[in-house]
């Protein structure tokens, strides 16, 4: 069973920080902030000046003095090779990145704002009376008049649209040509507004779901609206394939609102009630970490993490004044504040990765508040919305939990199907508050979680808690300390087991229907992670310190100690081939790691046997990088850079090195993840020889070897039949140059192999033959002859006492001289017989003039005569004229 699990812990620190002196003991208030595209620089707007900031560090590269008046704002470019300045003196600058000036024009009143477009060099300035477009090839910059103060500005991902808020509520939506193309009327001054990229049904990188996308945005809306996603049906289907952006509006009616934005029309998607006014609002999305969120900062002196539905997620930070302004580099994830007392804080956030995953499926969270679960073998793919802030998965089967802010929802999918994605939600909800009381808050409803089919366990601390679906306490286990780690280890519906690795290096297995834990190992230090293979023999336990020590459960003997280790799982069919994830991020797989009732293998040489101990197991560095979270059949499963890929996995090395131990067996199970035509060419020799002729049979069988299939076949029925098998068929006679069929090869992950790498050593495997029984020599010898090998296979005969065998070999071969050299060899002068035989089969070839030269050899003159004189063949006169030279003379 893989199974891996990690929670929320979203972690937040200030990098640097300044505050801006006092002046005449008059706060100064941060107006405005920027951070450059490629996050190498803060622009700040404060009083008459704009300070340039180093933005790893916060050192102050300059103070520029460019306006005579308080500067409102400012925006660097998309290139981030200049950045604009606008302020109370009417005058728009441009500054090179460097903080030298290029240029300056005027409005005729203050300006209120300036940003500059995400696509091209065209920047917008906006006054109290009008707005400008601005690109370095004008000359001048021409200026529309609008109807109200304009108090914010933001242009669409694509760079097409300028939304402009105005203090009378209305929302002024310009094409490049400042054309005024939608209007949007609110009751309240619009005093931050964002445009933020629709990615309805896609994924985060902006591309489609795999073939299930559509049904995912059905899936939207398993449950209630506000408890699991908003409700489902056509239209929001034919929305989303609509090119539209969303833009989002904070009103100091106190409100937030979102639109839809198409070419030419709009629709309001959601309203939220804010308890403060909202001074600024930025859009991050990061494609690496697959997270998009918004920050508004406002009157509550805070900043907040919202949804782009308008969902409060979790707070960011707090601060003893307003905050005016804020702005975030979401590939970067940080985040710079301005507050009215003149604070600039520059924060960087650590979303962490909530993910989940069993067997072949994947469950991750996106966007904060989107589960997206994905088939690996089948590459599908579901989203399901939960419009709150996700902050723990499970997944278990067809069980999904989903724990949320202040309650905790379970889906399912159909039980019978593995590959079904259709995930419903349950009816019953355990509401953290109701459920976990006062130490919701403090623990956030248990900082580990796993499902089970009938269950929910939640760890706080040095507790594991069981629960129903409907939020009843059932049991309560009491650990020595508290548990790091837990691992659902399967069973039997409403009795499955669990794996606890504990803060004092314990680890226990706990029964949902056994009030007491066992002990299976213990290590010195704290645990990290474990994992146990197929046969529940041995466990791998990677501790705080980085060290993984697999461990023989049954003489908690240490198999194996290695260090630099991040995560560690056992292969799903084979038990001693285990995947690591290093520290480096690079990923090995340890091969040969087997219990104390495995590792003694017996040998069997010529009735002989001897006992020896199987070798240390080897480390194979595979050249990919990323965590491995499953190794299943031939494939691991990594993450890397947010993206989980499956890695086919070559298993030539470990079945060679499983044959070399005499481990036939496991070679087997390991062949049937994946392997090429040599190395089942390779094991089915190996097989035969050693009497497993199942195993040889399943081998030949890929290979399409039927000379070797017939030979197995024979084999079979003549042991089967109690007779002795002392004569060699015609049929070792095969050529050994023969050519192999194509390659044939499990393409299924090792789908196809579980039944065979699961099979109990009574099975098939052994069937037809007797594995502690080395192969009769007369088969044996025919092997040999079947390979081309056939001076072994005489040699085995003359060993054995077979020595006519051993000649019949030869002759069958057509090979007379060998025949003839091996005779004499083995003490047999005359070699008459096998000369008269040679003559007789070349008379049969019509081979006349080598019949004729046998014979006369052999003396028998007449003989060749009467075949030159059957023959007539061209030359037939001369052939008869050396007859009659060589008669001897009382034979004429």
């Amino acid at each position: 069973f893989l199974f891996a699990v990690s929670s929320f812990q979203m972690k937040v620190k200030s990098l640097w920080n300044d505050q801006i002196p006092e002046k005449d003991g008059v706060k100064s208030p941060i107006n405005d902030i920027c951070i450059s595209p490629d996050g190498t620089r803060v622009v700040v707007a404060v009083g008459n000046r704009v300070l340039l900031y180093r933005a790893e560090n916060g050192d102050l590269i300059e103070s520029l003095r460019g306006h005579k008046e308080t500067v409102h704002s400012v925006s660097f470019s998309n290139d981030s090779t200049r950045f604009a300045s606008g302020g109370a003196d009417n005058i728009v600058v441009i500054w090179k990145v460097t903080g030298q000036g290029l240029l300056k024009y005027n409005h005729t009143a203050p300006i209120q704002r300036v940003k500059y477009n995400p696509s091209m060099l065209l920047l917008a300035s906006c006054s109290e009376v009008d707005f400008g477009l601005w690109t370095p090839d004008q000359k001048q910059v021409t200026k529309e008049k609008v109807p109200s103060r304009i108090l914010s500005a933001s242009w669409s991902p694509d760079g097409s649209l300028l939304a402009i808020g105005m203090l009378n509520g209305m929302i002024s939506l310009r094409n490049q040509q400042a054309q005024e193309v939608q209007r949007i009327e609110r009751k309240a001054p619009i005093w931050c507004l964002q445009f933020i990229p629709d990615t309805s049904g896609y994924g985060a990188s902006g591309g489609p779901l795999k073939p299930t996308s559509l049904l995912s945005l059905q899936q939207q809306g398993q449950g209630t609206p506000g408890q699991g996603g908003a409700t489902p049906g056509a239209a929001a289907v034919s929305s989303a394939a609509e090119t539209s952006d969303l833009l989002a509006v904070g009103c100091w009616d106190k409100t937030y609102s979102l639109y839809r934005v198409q070419s030419t029309s709009h629709k309001l998607q959601t309203v939220k009630q804010l308890d403060y006014y909202p001074c600024s609002i930025s859009y991050s999305s990061n494609t690496m970490s697959k997270t998009s969120y918004l920050i508004i900062a406002g009157s509550n002196k805070k900043a907040t993490l919202y949804n782009k539905e308008g969902a409060r997620l979790t707070e960011l930070t707090a601060r003893d004044s307003w905050l005016w302004c804020c702005d975030c580099n979401g590939e970067l994830d940080v985040a710079v504040l301005g507050t009215h007392h003149g604070y600039i804080d520059y924060l960087a956030m650590d979303m962490g990765s909530v993910h989940a995953v069993f067997r072949d499926r994947y469950a991750y969270r996106e966007n904060l508040t989107e589960v997206i679960v994905h088939h690996l073998l089948t590459d599908k793919k579901v989203r399901i919305k939960c419009k709150d802030l996700i902050q723990n998965l499970s997944l278990y089967r067809n069980k999904l939990a989903v724990q949320l802010s202040d309650r905790i929802c379970v889906y399912e999918s159909s039980a019978d199907n593995t590959e079904d994605m259709h995930f419903r939600i349950r009816p019953e909800k355990i509401m953290i508050k109701d459920t976990f009381g006062s130490d919701a808050d403090r623990h956030g409803g248990g900082n580990l979680m796993a499902i089970c089919t009938q269950h929910l366990l939640f760890c706080r601390g040095k507790a594991v808690e069981l629960y129903t679906f409907d939020g009843l306490r059932q049991k309560v286990w009491q650990m020595e300390a508290p548990v790091t780690c837990i691992k659902v280890d399967g069973g039997l519906d409403g009795k499955e087991g669990l794996l606890l690795g504990l803060q004092s290096g314990g680890v226990f297995k706990v029964f949902v229907d056994n009030p007491f834990p066992i002990e299976l190992s213990r290590r010195p230090v704290g645990i990290k992670q474990i994992d146990i293979n197929i046969y529940r023999t041995t466990v791998a336990i990677v501790d705080s310190q980085g060290t993984l020590t697999v461990t023989d459960l049954q003489t908690q003997e240490a198999l194996f100690t290695t260090t630099g280790v991040a995560f560690a799982c056992f292969n799903s069919e084979v038990e001693d081939l285990i995947c690591v994830t290093n520290s480096d991020s690079s990923i090995s797989v340890i091969n040969g790691i087997n219990s104390a009732a495995s590792r003694l293998a017996s040998f069997t040489d010529a009735g002989s046997s001897s006992t020896l101990l199987a070798s240390t197991p080897e480390v194979q560095e595979q050249h990919i990088f990323g965590l491995a979270l499953g190794f299943r059949g031939q494939k691991i499963f990594c993450l890397y850079r947010n993206s989980v890929m499956g890695v086919d996995v070559p298993q030539g090395l470990n079945m060679q090195r499983a044959l070399e131990h005499g481990d036939i067996k496991t070679a087997y199970n390991i062949a049937c993840l994946g392997a090429t035509e040599a190395d089942w060419k390779l094991l089915a020799m190996r097989s035969l020889r050693a009497n497993f002729l199942s195993i040889a049979k399943n081998a030949f069988s890929r290979l399409k070897e039927t000379k070797f299939l017939s030979l197995i076949d024979s084999i079979e029925r003549r042991s089967g039949s109690g007779s002795a098998a002392s004569s060699v068929t015609s049929t070792a006679t095969v050529s050994a140059g023969a050519k192999t069929s194509s390659l044939v090869r499990d393409r299924s992950g090792g789908a196809n192999a579980a039944s065979a790498a699961a099979a109990p050593d009574k099975s098939a495997l052994s069937a037809g033959g007797n594995p502690s029984l080395p192969l009769e020599f007369t088969w044996l010898a025919e092997l040999m002859a079947y390979e081309g090998h056939h001076q072994e296979a005489a040699k085995i005969y003359a060993r054995n006492g077979r020595l006519d065998e051993a000649i019949r070999l030869f002759t069958d071969l057509r090979r007379w001289e060998d025949a003839k050299m091996f005779a004499r060899n083995a003490g047999q002068a005359d070699v008459s017989a096998l000369t008269l035989q040679q003559a007789k089969w070349l008379q049969e070839i019509n081979d006349w003039k080598g019949a004729s030269e046998m014979y006369m050899a052999m003396g028998q003159f007449l003989q060749a005569a009467k075949i030159i004189a059957e023959g007539l063949e061209p030359g037939w006169q001369e052939a008869m004229i050396e007859v009659v030279r060589a008669c001897p003379g009382d034979s004429l």
